[in-house]
């Protein structure tokens, strides 16, 4: 494998966390639970309000995140570099913003932190959740992150000079 073969696998392995079940996606599920779990919901509605915010938050911003960097020059070194820095940034951010949740959940009180309990202690004991939020959840998420790679590999290869250059007699 040449180096920059290397370089666009060791990217997209950076970006991972924003695959649409991956990090991104459990992040902001796990901070719309924490609000919905706080209002006058049930904890059932409010993970599946939440599943559905996280996911579509994370489709949205895998989509635009394989658009822009099927865009990216991968034979200048320094659009390499760049795509590399951002990528790790990317991967480390929702790892950051589980550091701070719990900082951020003490500061709210006993009532708040009582709710979150309730709520999870039922989403965890109840099937239905697994059953008709989280497994769902999963499944659409990945159909849709395999057909957003599917398109930007699709397009990338459609626009390639090297594909698309009539051989030279």
């Amino acid at each position: 494998m040449n180096k920059k073969t290397i370089a666009i696998l060791g990217i997209g392995i950076l970006l991972s966390p924003l695959f649409p079940t991956s990090g991104l996606n459990v992040t902001i599920t796990k901070i719309c639970e924490r609000i919905f779990f706080n209002l006058e919901l049930s904890p059932l509605l409010g993970a599946a309000f939440s599943a559905i915010i996280g996911l579509s938050v994370a489709v949205i911003v895998f989509n635009r995140v394989c658009d822009v960097y099927s865009k990216y020059d991968y034979e200048n070194p320094s659009e390499i570099m760049s795509a590399f820095r951002t990528s790790t940034l990317i991967f480390i951010a929702p790892g950051l913003i589980w550091f701070l949740i719990p900082f951020a959940d003490r500061s709210f009180g006993l009532t708040y932190n009582e709710n979150l309990r309730v709520g999870y202690d039922f989403i965890n004991s109840n099937m239905t959740y697994e059953f008709f939020i989280n497994a769902p959840s999963w499944i659409i998420g990945t159909i849709i992150g395999l057909y957003i790679i599917f398109n930007a590999v699709k397009n990338v290869a459609n626009n390639c000079s090297c594909c698309t250059t009539p051989p030279k007699k």
